[in-house]
């Protein structure tokens, strides 16, 4: 039996302790029976400075080789996941694979927008206008609604249950995206 193999897709790559945070994941991966595949590992096993150009076809492959997406999609650098991450999910979604996703902050986005671009105004078709005057996007979600629709039919994006957000490294979400998955992947009970 072979081995189902999950790309681990997330801001992680640029973490402080992000050898320390991956390794972590791919144990959990291999406690619940899989082979988690990060990026990083891409990066690291290059011969000589890896380059933007090379990194992004050792990362393809590592894709192509994985059965389905695990993306830490945590607010990064701003209001919303870190847009590399974002590419990495619509790639597997796109190519019918497994996606899930986790977010350790739990407000919704239209909260984390309206918090970064005060709301000033009342728009068209009862949309709220940030002082951008562009519309906040209101559905209540974790994040832009085609990434909380993209996982929707696995359960959604996993946000903290008890509304406390987390460190952007905390794998406790990560870890409940793997149970949803083994959950998912067991034959039904009668």
């Amino acid at each position: 039996m072979t081995t189902r193999g999950i790309y681990l897709a997330g801001p992680d790559v640029f973490f402080p302790n992000a050898i320390d945070v991956l390794a972590a994941k791919k144990a959990l991966c291999a406690r619940y029976g899989y082979l988690g595949l990060p990026p990083l590992d891409v990066e690291l096993s290059a011969t000589g400075k890896p380059n933007a150009g090379s990194i992004f076809a050792r990362n393809l492959a590592l894709m192509r080789r994985a059965d389905l997406i695990i993306a830490n999609l945590t607010p990064f650098r701003g209001v919303s996941a870190d847009p590399g991450t974002v590419f990495e999910l619509g790639w597997f979604h796109g190519a019918g694979k497994l996606v899930y996703g986790y977010s350790n902050v739990a407000a919704p986005f239209e909260m984390r927008i309206a918090a970064a671009f005060a709301p000033i105004a009342d728009g068209p078709a009862e949309r709220k206008l940030a002082n951008d005057g562009m519309a906040i996007e209101g559905f209540g979600l974790g994040d832009n609604l085609m990434i909380d629709e993209s996982l929707r039919p696995l359960g959604g994006l996993v946000r903290p249950a008890d509304a406390q957000d987390r460190p952007i490294d905390d794998l406790k979400l990560f870890e409940e995206c793997l149970k949803r998955l083994d959950e998912s992947t067991q034959p039904a009970r009668l």
